[in-house]
C-alpha cells in the first residue's frame, strides 16, 4: 500500500486481509479515501465487488450501482412481509417477500453473488437505510446463509457530513416506522453486527492549520461566532477575478452553474468548436460523466476532471485551465501557476460488471465505454459535482444550499482560506447539521480505543471460521442434489431427461463426499478454537485433508468432462451443457477453497501477506476438456428418415431406442411411423389394439368423414390426435 497512508488505513487494510468484520471507513474531505478503496480493490485475496447508490458514483468509483448488481427495484423497502397500511398508497412500496418473487436473476448470476467475500460501497453517505436492509435480504436468500449481508464482509466508504440520501416526501411515512432516520447506519440489519468505525485524519488537500481547525468545527457543528466572522471577511458581492487568476464559482443547483458557464462562453469572441464523445456498448445518458457535446472557445475556463492518466502529472482532477489553442481535433489549455500547457487527449471511461470466470474469481467485464476530452466548462460548478475535487481558488455560492453538509463540502474542496471569496455571507442557519450523524459519529468514536487488540481477535476468529468453511461442502452437496431434481420433464420434450440417472449418481456421490467432509470440519473447529492456534498441527490436518480430497475431486471433474463430451454429441442439449459447466465450476470453488485455506494459514506461519498474487501461485486445475467418448457419434441422417425409422420399428426397436439412435424427438418417430403405415409398412396393430382401431373406423364412417376435428369432438378426451392420425392413415392404406 502507499506510504502516504496513515494508521488508520492500515488498520482499516489489517481489518479487511485478515478478519470479516464489516467496517466504516470515514475521514473528511482530502484523507485520501478514494486511494484506499482502489489499492484495496487491486491488492485484496477476497474476491470483491465494488458498487455504489448512483450511476455517476459507481462509475468514479470503478464499479457497478447496487441496484444493478443485486437487481433490486425501485422505491421504498419495508423490511417486513405484512406491513399495515392505511389510505391511498401513493408511491411504489416493496416488501421481502415482493422483492424475492420478482427477483429475476440467472444461475451464474447467482454463482457470483454466492462468491463475494467482499462489498465495498461507496458514497455511503447517499446509501439509504431501507436500501441497505434491501441489500441484505438479497444477499441472505441468495446465499442461502441466515446472517447478516449472507456472510459477505461489508465496506462502507464514505463522509456523512457530506450528501445525504434522497427520500421522496411521500416514502418518509411509510419509512419512519421502521427508521429513526434516512442514514444507512439507521438500517435494521446494522444493529445486528459490530460495525468497526475508523476515520482517516490526515488531510492531504489542506495544510492551514487555520482552515483545518474550521473545517473540523464545521464537521462537529461547533461552529461558533468567531469562526462564522472570520468567513465573512472573505465576502465580496462585486468580486471579480483577474485575468490569469482563474476562479470557480460553486453554486447550489445545476441550471445557476449552468447560466454562469453559458454566459461566460458567449461573451467570448471567435469561433465555437463543438466535440462529441463516442459511446459504445451499454452506457447510459444519465451515467455520462461530462457533457455528450462540449462546446468550446477559445480562452474559455475549463476545469480537468481526471488525472493525468500518463502519469507525467500535467494535470489533476479539478485544476482549472484557459483554453489556448483549438480546432476540430485538438484542444490546448494553458495553466495560471506556470506549468507546461497540455495538449488534451481524450479519455474513455468504462461501465462494469463483474462476473465470475473460469477459474471462480470474480472479475470485472467492460460492457460499454464512453470516450471524451476530460474537460468541462468551469466558470461554474455544483457542489455535488465538486466532491473529490480540489480548487486554489472558488467564489462560493451557498445561499440556497438545502441539505446539511453542503457548506462543508463546498469549504472543503478549497486547498486554503486565501483563495476563498463568498458571493453571500455566511449566517448561523448556514451551518445546521443534521444530528442523527453527530450522535452516530460520537457514539462510534468511542469504540476506537479497542481497535488493536480487536484486530488481533478477529483475525483469528476469521482464519479459523474461512479453514471450517473451506471444507464445508453444504452448498456443493446442495447444488448436486438441486441439479438431480430438475430432470423432471418428459423425455419427448427434452433431450436432458435421458441423463438422470448420471446425475442422481453424482448428487450421490456428493453426499458421500459430504459425509466424510462433515466429519473433518468437527476436527478443525476443535482445532481452531484452541488459543493460540496450533498452526502446525492445523497445516498438517490441511495437507493430509488435500490429499483425500484431491482425488474425490479429480474423479467429479472426469466426470463432467466424461459428461459434456457426450451431451455435446446430442441434439437439443445447448442449455444442458451450460447447466453442466455451471455445476463443474461449484465443484472447482469447493477445490479452490481447500487450496486456499492451507495457503492461508501458511502465509501466518510464514508471516507474510495474503494478497489477490497469492492466489495466483495457487496450483488449481486448468478449464474442463470436455471428452468425446468414440461409442457416441453424431449419426448420418438417412436418405429418408421416414422410411429409416419404420425399417428400425419393424426391427423390433422401440420408438425410445429409435429416437436416441437418430437424435430426434419421440413425437417425430410417430409422426414418421404415421406416414409407414399410410404407406402399409408398418401394422398398425403393434401400435395400439385393434379394438380402438375398429372403434375410430366406425365413428369415422358414421360422420361421413375422415376430417381429424369432428372424429375428436365425438370421443372427447378418448383418443387423442395421434392416435386418430394414425387410424385415418391405416383406413387409407386398405384403399390401396
Amino acid at each position: 500500500m502507499p506510504e502516504e497512508l496513515n494508521q488508520i488505513a492500515e488498520f482499516a487494510r489489517k481489518y479487511i486481509s485478515t478478519t470479516k468484520r464489516h467496517i466504516f471507513l470515514t475521514g473528511k474531505a482530502g484523507t485520501g479515501k478514494t486511494t484506499f478503496l482502489r489499492n484495496i480493490a487491486r491488492f485484496t485475496h477476497k474476491n470483491t465487488v465494488i458498487a455504489a447508490p448512483t450511476g455517476i458514483a459507481a462509475i468514479n468509483a470503478g464499479g457497478v450501482t447496487l441496484h444493478s448488481l443485486l437487481q433490486l427495484p425501485f422505491g421504498a423497502f419495508l423490511p417486513e412481509d405484512n406491513p399495515q397500511l392505511e389510505g391511498d398508497i401513493t408511491t411504489q412500496l416493496n416488501t421481502p417477500k415482493s422483492m424475492m418473487t420478482n427477483l429475476q436473476m440467472n444461475g451464474r448470476k447467482r454463482e457470483m453473488i454466492r462468491a463475494i467475500e467482499l462489498l465495498i460501497i461507496d458514497e455511503v453517505s447517499m446509501l439509504r437505510a431501507d436500501l441497505l436492509d434491501a441489500i441484505d435480504t438479497v444477499l441472505r436468500k441468495i446465499r442461502r446463509k441466515d446472517s447478516p449481508f449472507g456472510g459477505v464482509q461489508m465496506l462502507f466508504i464514505g463522509d456523512l457530513l457530506q450528501l445525504p440520501p434522497v427520500v421522496k416526501d411521500d416514502e418518509w411515512p411509510y419509512l419512519k416506522k421502521y427508521y429513526a432516520s434516512q442514514y444507512f447506519f439507521a438500517a435494521r440489519v446494522i444493529s445486528k453486527v459490530q460495525l468497526v468505525y475508523l476515520e482517516l485524519n490526515k488531510i492531504y488537500r489542506q495544510s492551514d492549520p487555520t482552515f483545518i481547525s474550521l473545517l473540523n468545527k464545521l464537521r462537529d457543528n461547533r461552529i461558533s461566532k468567531e469562526d462564522i466572522a472570520l468567513l465573512n471577511r472573505y465576502y465580496n458581492p462585486d468580486f471579480r477575478p483577474q485575468s490569469g487568476k482563474p476562479y470557480i464559482n460553486l453554486t447550489t443547483h445545476n441550471y445557476k452553474a449552468d447560466r454562469i458557464n453559458s454566459s461566460e462562453l458567449a461573451e467570448l469572441e471567435g469561433k465555437t468548436y463543438e466535440y462529441r464523445a463516442e459511446v459504445d456498448g451499454e452506457f447510459q445518458p444519465n451515467n455520462y460523466p461530462v457533457e455528450e457535446i462540449l462546446k468550446l472557445k477559445k480562452h474559455a475556463q475549463v476545469m480537468f476532471i481526471k488525472n493525468d492518466p500518463s502519469g507525467q502529472g500535467g494535470f489533476f482532477n479539478g485544476k482549472l485551465g484557459t483554453v489556448s489553442e483549438l480546432d476540430l481535433n485538438n484542444i490546448t489549455v494553458r495553466f495560471s501557476d506556470g506549468s507546461p500547457d497540455v495538449t488534451v487527449e481524450p479519455y474513455v471511461w468504462e461501465n462494469k460488471r463483474f462476473k465470475l470466470n473460469a477459474e471462480n474469481i470474480i472479475e470485472e467485464d467492460i460492457i460499454g465505454t464512453f470516450k471524451h476530452y476530460p474537460i468541462k466548462l468551469a466558470w461554474a460548478i455544483t457542489i455535488h459535482k465538486s466532491q473529490g475535487l480540489t480548487f486554489e481558488r472558488a467564489i462560493l455560492d451557498v445561499s440556497g444550499a438545502f441539505a446539511p453538509g453542503q457548506v462543508y463540502v463546498a469549504l472543503s474542496r478549497l486547498t486554503g482560506l486565501g483563495g476563498l471569496v463568498l458571493s453571500a455571507p455566511f449566517g448561523a442557519q448556514s451551518f445546521n447539521t443534521d444530528t442523527a450523524v453527530t450522535d452516530f459519529v460520537q457514539d462510534k468514536q468511542l469504540e476506537t480505543s479497542a481497535i488493536m487488540s480487536d484486530l488481533r481477535m478477529a483475525a483469528s476468529e476469521y482464519l479459523g471460521s474461512y479453514v471450517t468453511e473451506a471444507f464445508d461442502l453444504s452448498n456443493f452437496e446442495w447444488q448436486l442434489s438441486n441439479h438431480a431434481m430438475t430432470y423432471d420433464k418428459d423425455e419427448s420434450i427434452s433431450a436432458k431427461q435421458k441423463f438422470a440417472p448420471w446425475a442422481n449418481d453424482l448428487a450421490q456421490q456428493g453426499s458421500e463426499t459430504k459425509a466424510v467432509a462433515d466429519k473433518f470440519v468437527a476436527q478443525l473447529r476443535k482445532i481452531t478454537a484452541q488459543r493460540p492456534i496450533d498452526f502446525k498441527f492445523l497445516t498438517d490436518r490441511l495437507k493430509a485433508a488435500l490429499h483425500y480430497f484431491d482425488p474425490l475431486f479429480a474423479q467429479y471433474r472426469r466426470k463432467f468432462e466424461v459428461q459434456l463430451g457426450t451431451v455435446a454429441a446430442v441434439k437439443g442439449t445447448k442449455a444442458y451443457q451450460t447447466e453442466l459447466k455451471e455445476l463443474a465450476s461449484v465443484c472447482a470453488a469447493a477445490q479452490q477453497g481447500m487450496y486456499k485455506s492451507l495457503a492461508m494459514v501458511e502465509a501466518v506461519i510464514a508471516d507474510k501477506e495474503f494478497t489477490r498474487e497469492s492466489i495466483k501461485e495457487l496450483s488449481l486445475p486448468p478449464q474442463l476438456k470436455p471428452v468425446m467418448p468414440m461409442a457416441i457419434k453424431k449419426p448420418k441422417p438417412p436418405k429418408n428418415p421416414k422410411l429409416h425409422s419404420s425399417l428400425l420399428f419393424l426391427t423390433g426397436e422401440s420408438i425410445d431406442q429409435i429416437a436416441l439412435k437418430q437424435d430426434i424427438k419421440v413425437s417425430t418417430v410417430q409422426d414418421h411411423l404415421t406416414w409407414g403405415i399410410r404407406q402399409g409398412l408398418v401394422p398398425i396393430h403393434k401400435l395400439m389394439p385393434q379394438a380402438d382401431v375398429n372403434e375410430i373406423i366406425a365413428c369415422s364412417e358414421k360422420l361421413g368423414t375422415e376430417l381429424l376435428l369432428p372424429i375428436k369432438e365425438a370421443f372427447g378426451e378418448k383418443y387423442d390426435y395421434r392416435a386418430l392420425r394414425m387410424v385415418m392413415a391405416h383406413k387409407h392404406s386398405l384403399k390401396q
